[in-house]
């Protein structure tokens, strides 16, 4: 059975992996995630896949709330292996339409109403899985983006650093840019080397430096002008990143 339940993830930056699949859907606020080097920031229109055994950081900002989907191996009545294999084969981020994210915010609702009923939260959840198989399944045969594109770098930068404050979308950046969201990450994964949520982290960690080093402002007050939720988000991303803390920064 489907193990589906609604959780608000920490805010500081947790890492783990397991032995079954995944899958965490934005309900409320937001949450940040990085698998396979591949980040992204959920809200209610988003979600995460996560295959079984895959590493994998996550914290959300303080009034998140998610849905986790947990599949267990070993057969599953209400899904197909196929729709389950297919779904799961690597991981990825997508992004839900109006209708599927109006049927899901109705199983959220079912689901609260009755909270100990374990069986109605899996076909809620099963229910979902497969619109979401149906609706990827379709978007497969969209043709993939041209190598060796040129992204307008100068353009991309500055519109980073002009909304370094706010969450930035990799459908944001694609809009920039005249491409897709999965053409815009495969190009910008080719041209760059790095994922788009990697290099959005770079910029904001770069300019975290600056302003440690060259201005008065207190910590918290930079984590928010760089787009962290919080002091704490913003000390965890420089000691992952970078090896040092702003309170270190700040001294040198």
């Amino acid at each position: 059975m489907i193990d589906a339940g609604l959780i608000n993830l920490p805010v500081q930056s947790h890492r783990h992996h397991h032995h079954f699949h995944q899958m965490i859907v934005g309900v409320s606020g937001c949450a940040d995630f990085e698998v396979d080097g591949l980040g992204h920031r959920l809200d209610r229109w988003q979600g995460c896949v996560v295959p079984s055994d895959h590493p994998h950081y996550y914290c959300g900002d303080p009034d998140n709330r998610v849905l986790v989907l947990n599949l267990p191996f070993g057969g599953n009545d209400l899904l197909p292996d196929r729709v389950v294999e297919r779904l799961f084969e690597r991981p990825g981020y997508f992004t839900m339409d109006p209708r599927l994210q109006q049927l899901l915010s109705l199983g959220i609702q079912e689901i609260q109403q009755f909270p100990h009923d374990q069986g109605l939260a899996a076909h809620v959840a099963a229910t979902f899985i497969h619109g979401l198989s149906h609706r990827l399944g379709q978007s497969q045969s969209s043709p993939p983006s041209p190598r060796g594109r040129q992204l307008d770098r100068e353009r991309l930068d500055q519109f980073i650093d002009a909304h370094l404050g706010e969450s930035i979308s990799v459908f944001a950046l694609a809009k920039r840019v005249h491409l897709s969201p999965s053409q815009f990450q495969r190009v910008f994964k080719e041209g760059y080397g790095i994922t788009p949520h990697q290099y959005v982290i770079t910029r904001r960690l770069q300019k975290a430096r600056e302003l440690l080093t060259d201005s008065t402002l207190s910590i918290s007050e930079i984590a928010d002008h760089c787009g962290f939720s919080s002091q704490s988000a913003l000390t965890c991303a420089l000691q992952r990143h970078q090896g040092v803390t702003p309170g270190q920064l700040r001294r040198s």
